[in-house]
């Protein structure tokens, strides 16, 4: 189980834990995720079901807006992450693409919130797609906005 905390040793502002589920169904102790935190605010993550491609809104440096959406890969479960890149635009617009982002089961749709302009006011859902997916390939950054 991926999560956001402001725990020790990392602290504020928020960063990525993993916590793993023992053998007798209880949790194990969150474990901070170095290559998927930063020291900007890193949180609410989205992981595709085969564990190989994490989404998480950050304010990390490097992106498009305020409040961007990054995902990272690896090969294998057992691998670490990659480091994370913005998923760009049009996901990521100038001001905030936050709201947690959630995942298809089938990885192709994104859904996230945004204060972009055309909305309803404040922070609307949307939606982005993309191609199926290649087992355990990462396609294309998800590229239609509805």
């Amino acid at each position: 189980m991926y999560f956001t905390s402001n725990r020790p040793p990392a602290g504020p502002p928020g960063h990525i834990y993993v916590s793993t589920l023992g053998d007798d169904g209880s949790w194990g102790p969150g474990v901070l995720v170095p290559e998927l935190s930063s020291p900007f605010v890193d949180q609410r993550t989205a992981i595709r079901r085969d564990g190989l491609e994490i989404f998480l809104p950050s304010t990390r440096p490097g992106g498009v807006g305020l409040f961007d959406i990054w995902v990272s890969t690896r090969e294998t479960t057992a691998d670490p992450w990659s480091t994370p890149v913005t998923v760009g635009r049009p996901v990521n617009y100038p001001g905030y693409t936050t709201g947690g982002p959630a995942l298809s089961c089938d990885g192709t749709t994104l859904y996230f919130t945004s204060d972009r302009p055309g909305g309803f006011g404040g922070f609307d859902v949307y939606v982005s797609t993309r191609r199926k997916l290649g087992e355990h390939k990462r396609e294309d950054e998800f590229g239609h906005r509805s």
